[in-house]
């Protein structure tokens, strides 16, 4: 299972690959939203396969860890949209703040999805 993981992130960072560098981003408008909502799935199976046999694998724990790493990414995207981006003016407007709010829901969305797939799973 902590392989397919591992090759599910691969497919992940493909997919990021893709609409960074490919423009998809840009050329579907729901592109970032499936990628954050597949990321926050992938972030909650990672934590649930590889901490169940400590414990803290519970689904509050699962989603709010989640939703950290989500913010951390955020964060990590108008660093770069600030430095890496020629022209970039501030202050930060409101097309980013509400694309960086449509993410973490996503985020969120997908954590949820993959908490309620993995206890139904799990009682079966």
């Amino acid at each position: 299972m902590k392989l397919l993981v591992l090759f599910s992130w691969a497919g992940l960072l493909s997919l990021h690959y893709l609409g960074v560098f490919k423009n998809l981003n840009v050329s579907l408008s729901f592109y970032d939203m499936v990628l954050h909502f597949l990321g926050g799935a992938l972030a909650s199976l990672t934590i649930i396969v590889f901490f169940k046999n400590r414990g803290i694998s519970r689904p509050v724990f699962v989603f709010t860890a989640v939703m950290i790493i989500g913010v951390f990414w955020e964060i990590f995207e108008m660093l770069i949209d600030i430095f890496m981006t020629p022209n970039f003016h501030f202050p930060i407007n409101m097309r980013n703040v509400s694309d960086s709010l449509s993410d973490l829901f996503f985020d969120g969305l997908g954590s949820v999805f993959l908490i309620i797939i993995s206890n139904a799973f799990r009682k079966h």
